[in-house]
């Protein structure tokens, strides 16, 4: 059986055929900072995570521009009471694919003289939720783009989206 790297958290569609829009990893404490071997090693597993979940996401739109520059992946990194957002995005065919590393947020321990990196921490989650919400609705609506009309055209002249031709079975009577 095939074993590949496991991450603490997926986020995920629920149906049959799920997407993935994002990872976590976790770590209990944060001793020895952002150069720990457990940090960089979480990290770089991280990275390798989300840019699979992207590629499979990219896969759905055959190259489709528009609709690629939509979607993004997200992962968070955590370390006791640090925590880190990455978003992972391509911005098109030619490119190369993007990793950015939000900034390293300490949640405090007690809210009174923390409060400041309370809602640093929660406006981040707030704008990666969104991240995801709008990745899932690009993914969602990617055979909207085509009328109904235009698709009966396709379907009638035998020819498919990826130029393959359907055969002479469209054109029977």
């Amino acid at each position: 059986m095939k074993s590949a790297p496991r991450l603490d958290a997926i986020i995920r569609t629920t149906e049959d055929d799920y997407y993935e829009y994002g990872a976590m990893e976790v770590s209990r404490t944060f001793n020895g900072g952002t150069s720990s071997k457990k940090w960089l090693r979480d990290a770089f597993k991280l990275g390798k995570a989300l840019y699979d979940m992207l590629f499979r996401l990219l896969d759905l739109f055959n190259g489709d521009e528009k609709i690629t520059k939509e979607v993004q992946v997200v992962g968070f990194h955590c370390a006791g009471l640090s925590l880190e957002f990455i978003r992972l995005a391509y911005p098109g065919v030619g490119y190369v694919s993007l990793l950015k590393k939000e900034m390293l947020v300490s949640l405090p321990n007690h809210v009174i003289g923390g409060l400041k990196d309370l809602i640093r921490g929660l406006t981040m989650m707030a704008r990666f939720k969104e991240a995801i919400r709008a990745s899932a609705a690009a993914v969602a609506g990617r055979n909207n783009g085509q009328c109904a009309e235009e698709l009966y055209q396709e379907l009638v002249d035998g020819k498919a989206q990826d130029g393959a031709l359907s055969g002479w079975t469209v054109v029977t009577p």
